[in-house]
């Protein structure tokens, strides 16, 4: 039997705890009323004052009051002060058996008549307006559309009714669903238990269905919450704690005591989720630990290929507020996870205290050019583990462009033509661009003429002396271009001529040693 009371408070008596949770259950009603005790209380008081008949359901009302639904043998919606007064309104439709009830923006509160097949509106005055909705109408909430959904048990369908008064039904898909409970949840859709069917629902405010069945077979889901990890909870009759992200993953969670038929669930203001446990006579707390990361992603900046970025360091935080965060592992993943480093791990193996915090370092070494991705990973026993996140970087061209020089004949008599054999290659890793070459002839040869392989090349003029200067264009990797050039020894006398060329690139080039060139040729007289 119900106790016909309404437990607003009561008194426990002995050592004081500090930060003490005060919980306060309404028999019949699977609902939790949650608060923190301060400090510096010494004791808790309690009292309990009659309700003259079942409480079933209970909430903050918009004038400050307690506001609840009362059943058999009475027939009304109670309205209790913080001091205790109590005003009771009769619903006008007698044995209606007056269930949900909620507060709505619209200053007013909304209930149930399961019996009845009613939606009732009471305002803070006590006036009530009832609206036949059909069915066994059973939990209420106001929607994120600012109108009112509640479940119709025996029906099978989901009802929506403006503050106006006009009612629509959307029919759920499964037959004998049987929906409870109903929540608002964090995607501004209506999510509702189906005990009949074994699932979760989840409609639109259009009313488009989705249903999602719960892994454990017959576990008869019944209340159910938005909770503070933006996932929906629920209880299941059949011993277990139920949570489904809003993309439907679904992981359930047995309650310690066996035969404990959790009942209602709500979200603490501790950031924890709480529920009743109607068999084992107990109130459950589930603690939910936070994982977040600082940056949230990472962006390298462009990175030539073939070459490491400094690390940078992503900072890990339990955000609590519920208990140590076990971190076993941080690894890569994702299409191009080889071109990205974890430098430091100052996370994996460690239990982060709430608010605690641990390090990872990551590096970018792109191995081609463009676009590069891939994803830090986090492996905890946190809900939502493993976590990603994402990283990204572009890779930049990188070609080592060397250059070599030849001259024959060597010696080369005075007077005489001379060729120079300029070699310009791209040793990779990438293509090379807008690459050049610059020859400044020595004084004692004339230039006379010039070929090349690829590219354009402006030159002194025939008989003259000063500097070739070649623009080749890209090369591939692997390629070359050659660039000769014939010129004329004036010197008469044995000397040694030492001529010198060097190449540059738009692209990055990781190695200078092998951008300029010299060649000396031994010049021996006419006679």
């Amino acid at each position: 039997m119900f106790a016909q009371y309404l437990q607003i408070m009561g008194r426990l008596r002995g050592a004081s705890a500090p930060g003490r949770v005060v919980v306060v259950g309404v028999l019949g009603a699977c609902a939790l009323v949650l608060g923190t005790a301060p400090p510096a209380w010494a004791d808790v008081t309690m009292a309990e004052f009659p309700a003259n008949g079942q409480p079933q359901q209970i909430v903050s009302g918009p004038d400050g009051a307690l506001w609840f639904t009362l059943a058999s043998p009475a027939n009304d919606i109670g309205r209790i002060t913080p001091d205790g007064t109590t005003i009771y309104y009769s619903i006008p439709t007698s044995s209606s058996f007056p269930q949900g009830i909620a507060s709505v923006p619209d200053g007013n509160l909304w209930f149930t008549e399961q019996s009845a097949g009613k939606v009732g509106k009471i305002t803070p005055s006590g006036a009530i307006t009832e609206y036949s909705t059909g069915g066994f109408p059973t939990g209420i909430v106001a929607g994120p559309d600012g109108n009112l959904w509640f479940t119709e048990f025996n029906t099978d369908k989901i009802g929506e009714i403006t503050t106006s008064g006009t009612i629509t039904e959307y029919q759920i898909p499964t037959a004998n669903s049987y929906p409870v409970l109903i929540t608002p949840g964090p995607d501004d859709n209506l999510w509702f238990t189906e005990r009949g069917a074994n699932q979760i629902g989840r409609v639109t405010t259009g009313g488009a269905f989705t249903e999602f069945p719960l892994p454990t077979a017959n576990s008869s889901p019944n209340g159910i919450t938005a909770g503070p990890d933006g996932a929906i909870w629920f209880t299941e009759l059949a011993g277990k704690i139920g949570r489904i992200t809003p993309s439907g993953a679904i992981t359930e969670y047995a309650t310690p005591t066996g035969g404990s038929y959790p009942e209602g669930i709500t979200a603490g203001p501790d950031g924890n989720v709480w529920f009743t446990e109607a068999g084992a006579g107990q109130i459950g707390r589930f603690s939910v630990p936070g994982v977040a990361a600082s940056p949230s992603s990472l962006t390298f900046p462009s990175q030539p290929v073939g070459t490491t970025s400094q690390s940078t360091t992503v900072t890990v935080s339990n955000t609590g507020p519920g208990r140590p965060l076990a971190i076993s592992g941080v690894t890569l993943s994702g299409a191009n996870a080889g071109d990205f480093a974890i430098n430091s791990d100052a996370c994996t193996g460690t239990s982060l205290a709430v608010n605690g915090t641990c390090t990872v370092g990551v590096s970018f070494a792109p191995t081609a050019i463009g676009t590069r991705s891939a994803s830090l990973v986090l492996a905890d026993d946190a809900l939502d583990s493993p976590q990603s996140l994402p990283l990204t970087g572009t890779g930049a061209p990188s070609a080592d462009v060397g250059i070599s020089l030849g001259a024959t004949p060597n010696p080369v008599k005075a007077g005489r033509t001379l060729t120079y054999t300029i070699t310009v290659s791209d040793f990779g890793p990438t293509a090379a661009s807008g690459v050049s070459l610059t020859d400044a002839l020595p004084s004692t040869v004339q230039f006379q003429s010039e070929g090349t392989t690829q590219g354009t090349c402006t030159t002194p003029a025939v008989g003259a002396s000063g500097t070739v200067n070649c623009s080749v264009g890209s090369l591939a990797n692997g390629a070359t271009a050659t660039v000769t050039l014939v010129v004329k020894v004036i010197s008469t006398a044995k000397t040694a001529i030492t001529d010198s060329a060097s190449e540059i690139s738009t692209s990055y080039d990781p190695k200078a040693s092998n951008d300029s060139a010299t060649v000396t040729t031994n010049v021996f007289g006419r006679h």
